[in-house]
């Protein structure tokens, strides 16, 4: 019997969710000091992409780099979207998450498909390319992060699924943490746990396919997404060509003593002024970015005119610093307080599709390149669930306890590949 639909409110949700994400839902009025007051509308998003091209970007040279991962992945039609970054007047669509194991959470999954359904609408408005990306935080270095994934097994219990290589890469970035032959031991366990339903055999042969022995965590990751959402494109930011395409966002960041963090620290003190809590707390003294040292993803700190690789006794000048950056520009990343002015440095962005934590980022709102720049991270967020509905079995599972009932119980799984919904 098909069960009737619902609503959760967020609310409703065991953890509490930041208050600032709950306000810029509800639209009231002190969420709007932080974070765009243009709300969800269609309009909105249509006139956020008409701003984002007052930036000038070398979009021809993103669109085919962007186009040969699509292709290098098997999908003709992503690679296509792709070139259509290059259109005069284009603009993208986006989201993005760590590589997950297995595709992570299925929350992945509805942030994907609910960017390709804006794009979707957007491109019929405007009669130019939307195009939809998903951004692999392949430079993530948190591998407790990845590493593992909570399934529904056939019993109906909640079951993790944690990948244990033969040697812990400590420190490595997603792009650069190869999976060993242990991983056909886990694609066999995921076989044995998943409940028998239309579907199942293919998402198995199709996990088994993206995770083997070979690929990074990061690659069996955005090939798993591309081939469940073929028009998604799916940006490695690792690509080399990328990578010297956002090298003077990262050059500014590094000769100015982290202009980002200056308008960060203040925009915290603003939060915490307006009741709010600081998401990411900016420490003095520390710049928003990473840089691959003795083999390990580390953090930077400046002293005077030295810059300091937290954890080992490597020190730099500015210049030197900044000719490492020229030399190798794929061992320099930005955190998450710079990652969306690397963003928009390549695409036009018009709407950011976010979850809960995304949303409450709103120092990055804030985050521009130097006072000079007119650079800053304009585009609305859009909020899950305003468009998107696909068909999923409901079960009994109880996920959430709240004090105003004893529990709300959903539990989804996949009725068919996605790439096999309609609409999609």
């Amino acid at each position: 019997m098909r069960q009737p639909a619902g609503i959760i409110p967020y609310d409703a949700l065991q953890q509490p969710l930041s208050p600032l994400f709950l306000d810029y839902l509800a639209g009231r009025e002190r969420a709007g000091a932080f974070l765009p007051r243009d709300g969800f509308e269609l309009a909105a998003i249509a006139s956020a992409a008409e701003r984002t091209h007052s930036l000038e970007r070398p979009m021809a040279a993103v669109a085919e780099a962007l186009a040969r991962q699509q292709e290098a992945r098997g999908s003709k039609t992503a690679a296509e979207r792709a070139r259509a970054l290059a259109a005069p007047g284009a603009a993208a669509v986006v989201t993005g998450q760590q590589a997950g194991l297995f595709g992570g959470p299925l929350f992945v999954l509805w942030k994907a498909l609910e960017t390709v359904a804006v794009a979707r609408r957007l491109e019929a408005e405007r009669h130019t390319p939307v195009v939809p990306v998903f951004w692999v935080a392949s430079d993530d270095h948190d591998f407790a992060e990845v590493r593992a994934t909570t399934i529904v097994d056939a019993s109906g219990a909640l079951r993790t699924l944690r990948y244990d290589p033969q040697q812990e890469p400590l420190g490595r970035p997603a792009w650069d943490i190869v999976l060993d032959d242990t991983v056909g031991g886990l694609v066999d366990e995921l076989a044995r746990a998943l409940p028998g339903a239309l579907g199942r055999d293919e998402t198995v042969e199709l996990a088994a396919a993206c995770y083997r022995a070979g690929e990074t965590i990061s690659s069996a990751f955005a090939r798993l997404v591309s081939c469940l959402l073929p028009e998604l494109v799916v940006l490695d930011p690792a690509d080399e060509t990328l990578k010297r395409l956002t090298r003077p966002v990262l050059a500014q960041e590094l000769a100015e003593g982290s202009p980002s963090s200056r308008l960060a620290l203040d925009a915290g003190r603003a939060l915490l002024a307006a009741g709010y809590h600081q998401q990411v707390p900016v420490r003095p003294g520390f710049l928003n970015l990473f840089a691959i040292v003795e083999g390990q993803r580390r953090a930077l700190a400046t002293s005077g005119d030295t810059i300091e690789v937290r954890g080992t006794r490597v020190r730099f000048s500015v210049a030197e610093a900044l000719a490492f950056l020229e030399r190798e520009p794929r061992a320099w990343s930005p955190s998450a307080l710079l990652r969306p002015l690397v963003q928009d440095a390549l695409l036009p962005t018009a709407a950011y599709v976010a979850g809960p934590a995304e949303i409450a980022l709103a120092q990055a709102g804030t985050v521009c390149a130097p006072e000079s720049s007119s650079t800053i991270w304009s585009a609305p967020f859009v909020k899950l669930g305003t468009s998107f509905t696909a068909a999923i079995e409901m079960n009994t599972v109880a996920l959430f306890d709240t004090p105003r009932s004893s529990s709300v119980t959903v539990y989804v799984k996949l009725s068919a590949p996605l790439k096999s919904v309609p609409g999609v």
